[in-house]
């Protein structure tokens, strides 16, 4: 019996375009897509004055929804639950990174 080794190849696929989804005015960080595909939790704001807040927009760009709402501390680096039910998220207050989920 003789055992084929030809090595596979994989052909490189075609990505879409790049899609933008929210409008918003600060500049999106760390996004990551919930377990079903349905939905991406990210951080967005500015720099000056230092803010950044938690969201979460549908795939498709529609239901946009800000989740907190600190206004003067960061909230970054979202993670969400292999379930989709719960996102823990790092809150930046007075310079002391803590746990948030």
């Amino acid at each position: 019996m003789q055992i084929n080794t030809k090595p596979f190849q994989a052909r490189p696929q075609a990505l879409p375009p790049a899609q933008k989804l929210t409008d918003l005015t600060g500049e999106p960080f760390a996004p990551v897509i919930t377990p079903d595909g349905e939905t991406v939790v990210f951080a967005a704001g500015t720099s000056q004055p230092l803010v950044r807040e938690m969201y979460t927009v549908g795939i498709d760009g529609s239901n946009q929804k800000q989740l907190t709402n600190r206004q003067v501390n960061l909230s970054w680096q979202p993670s969400v639950s292999p379930d989709g039910k719960k996102i823990a998220y790092v809150v930046e207050k007075q310079g002391k990174p803590i746990s948030r989920s």
